[in-house]
């Protein structure tokens, strides 16, 4: 993971009131934004110019 994403892991993970279904969340939403952007740059190579950002990973930021 990036160190971003990792920061927003254990925010999670130093809550006062950690729950396991609050740390699954935290963990899903990170990788599905890092599978997503990932996805976002080998699409970006088959594009002419710069990519828009795409609606799903605004979202989930």
């Amino acid at each position: 993971m990036l160190p971003e994403e990792c920061r927003r892991v254990g925010v999670t993970i130093r809550s006062d009131h950690l729950s396991i279904e609050q740390l699954l969340m935290q963990t899903i939403e990170v990788r599905t934004f890092t599978k997503l952007k990932e996805l976002s740059y080998s699409i970006q190579r088959f594009v002419e110019g710069k990519c828009k950002d795409n609606y799903i990973l605004h979202l989930l930021r």
